[in-house]
């Protein structure tokens, strides 16, 4: 777990880094993806994914060092840091709950007072603009919206049934550009992105950069939105659209969970952040800022790949090495064994990994044979592949 919060922390920081570097470097649609890229690389299992990797690039069974090196199982530490291990768990897990529980009791908590809003459903000139922003926008989700009376910000909720919520204090166009932002929320499945953040932040509590991580990505949602609705705006409609921003932050929303919480007045500097830039409306894609992504994207999970479990030690020797062989589980467990006889009277239950069998050419140098293969739980039997 940790090596993919890793993963995603140095993916987050240099993206940070670069656009400290380069403020236009991408897009606020590219800005978006890699900020996604980030959330999901904290589910994504790479460790357990490296071996099937490795084997693609290892064409022979063999590998030779230069050097004696070997790895040995630190059983005394392992042993003595045990207890430690077990009892941050326990915390770990307590903590991860009592946020689960927390986040679901407000998510349904907000569907309650969502449903409270649902009063009328748009007719006559409304639903023409509505249809006409799902035909632009190529959405063919059943997608309901509501006029409410009271004075609140606009906004979506909803993750397999989106419902739209408007005030009905704006005009025709006012309406259209509302819509369309709002859509564009649907299409990029924006509440998916506020519930798996929400559900990172509770798994990864201790991890400070997935708070931040949090920010970045509500406003990157706000500013991709807005890139979309702009994005053929001439002067005067892109005035017309800070307006229309200005007064829904005048609104009170009270829905702020698992809908968007910075389009309030008293996230002046976040309104004024999009005005500038609906006002200056630079959208260019530049094909080096995908060369760009994909270059932080290859350095971030390369260190997934160098990486080592701390249950091991690395040893070098200048006298001979005895022969062994050594399994490691998926999870990076590592078992010193050189018994791969069957044991007939146990009923195997196996784990999957590698079988790594150390062995000298006739310089002395360490070989080692890469085996897939299944060691049982039970009996220690190890079963190749």
């Amino acid at each position: 777990m940790n090596i993919m919060a890793f993963t995603s922390s140095i993916l987050f920081l240099l993206f940070i880094i670069l656009e400290k570097f380069k403020k236009d470097l991408f897009t606020q649609k590219q800005r978006y993806f890699i900020l996604k890229t980030c959330l999901f690389l904290l589910f994504l299992p790479i460790y357990h994914v490296k071996p099937y990797v490795l084997k693609l690039f290892i064409k022979f069974p063999i590998l030779q060092y230069k050097e004696n090196t070997f790895y040995i199982q630190q059983s005394i530490i392992n042993n003595f840091s045990t207890k430690y291990k077990q009892l941050f768990f326990y915390i770990w897990i307590f903590i991860c709950v009592i946020m689960l529980v927390y986040n679901m009791k407000k998510y349904l908590k907000t569907q309650i007072k969502v449903k409270s809003l649902l009063k009328q459903p748009i007719e006559g000139d409304i639903l023409k603009i509505f249809n006409k922003c799902l035909h632009e926008l190529n959405i063919k989700r059943k997608i309901k919206v509501y006029v409410t009376p009271f004075k609140v910000t606009p906004f979506t909720f909803g993750i397999f049934k989106p419902v739209i919520i408007l005030p009905c204090t704006f005009d025709k166009e006012e309406i259209y550009m509302i819509l369309y932002h709002e859509l564009n929320h649907i299409k990029m499945n924006d509440c998916f992105i506020r519930f798996i953040t929400h559900i990172a932040i509770s798994i990864y509590w201790f991890n400070p950069l997935v708070y931040l991580l949090s920010i970045y990505l509500e406003k990157a949602s706000e500013f991709a939105c807005d890139e979309a609705v702009i994005k053929n705006f001439n002067t005067e409609q892109c005035k017309k659209y800070g307006y229309c921003i200005i007064n829904s932050a005048l609104k009170n929303n009270k829905y702020y969970c698992y809908t968007s919480s910075l389009n309030s007045k008293s996230n002046k500097f976040f309104i004024k952040q999009r005005l500038e830039f609906i006002m200056n409306k630079k959208i260019k894609s530049f094909f080096i800022s995908y060369i760009f992504y994909f270059c932080i994207l290859f350095i971030a999970l390369s260190t997934s790949f160098v990486y080592q479990s701390s249950d091991n030690t690395i040893l070098t020797s200048k006298f001979p090495l005895l022969n062994y062989a050594k399994f490691i589980d998926q999870t990076g467990q590592i078992y010193i064994q050189n018994n791969i006889k069957t044991y007939e009277s146990c009923k195997h239950n196996y784990t999957s990994g590698t079988y790594l069998k150390h062995t000298k050419d006739e310089n002395g140098n360490e070989l080692i044979e890469y085996y897939n293969a299944y060691r049982c739980n039970k009996c220690a039997y190890i079963m190749l592949d």
